[in-house]
C-alpha cells in the first residue's frame, strides 16, 4: 500500500507555506514518523514526517516551491504499489514555531545541540550570514531558535 504525503493543516489562518529542505531523497528507503520535508510559512515552520514506512517516491513539489494546504509533496511507496487515502501528517499548533518529532530528530544527526534545536529557516538564516547558530539564544519552544531570534541577533 502507498501513502500519499500532502501538505497538512498549518494552523489558523495559514494557508500557503514554501517548501524548505527536503530531509530525503527520491528511492530512499523511510520509516513512520520520519521527517521527510520541512515547510515554511511566516508563523510556521515544521516537519512533515512519513505516515508510514517504505520507499520515497517521485518528489512533486521541490524547494523553493510555494504549496497550499492539500497539495500532494510526494508518495511513499509500499509493498502492493496501491495509493492510498490521504493523511494528514504532522500539523502545526496555534502558537507558532512546531518542533520535530522525537524520532525525525533521531534520524538526522546534527553538529550540535543548539543546531539541533533551530528551526530550518534560523539556520539557513544563519548561515547565510555567517553567523554560528551556537552563538543565538533561542526564545522559542524549549529553546529553539527562531528565524526571530536570527534576526535580532
Amino acid at each position: 500500500m502507498s501513502a500519499r504525503i500532502v501538505v497538512p493543516d498549518l494552523g489558523e489562518s495559514v494557508v500557503e507555506a514554501t517548501v524548505g529542505e527536503w530531509l530525503k531523497k527520491e528511492g530512499d528507503a523511510v520509516q513512520a514518523g520520519e521527517s521527510l520535508v520541512s515547510l515554511e510559512t511566516d508563523k510556521v515552520d515544521l516537519d512533515v514526517a512519513a505516515t508510514q514506512s517504505g520507499v520515497l517516491g517521485k518528489i512533486e513539489r521541490q524547494t523553493g516551491e510555494d504549496v497550499q494546504i492539500g497539495d500532494l509533496l510526494v508518495v511513499i511507496e509500499g509493498a502492493d504499489g496501491q495509493a492510498a487515502e490521504a493523511a494528514p501528517a504532522t500539523s502545526a499548533s496555534d502558537n507558532g514555531k512546531v518542533a520535530a518529532s522525537a524520532p525525525a530528530a533521531e534520524s538526522k544527526p546534527e553538529s550540535s545541540d543548539a543546531e539541533s534545536r533551530a528551526t530550518p529557516v534560523a539556520k539557513r538564516m544563519a548561515a547565510d550570514q555567517g553567523v554560528d547558530i551556537g552563538e543565538i539564544a533561542g526564545a522559542g519552544p524549549g529553546g529553539r531558535v527562531t528565524k526571530a531570534d536570527v534576526e535580532s541577533y
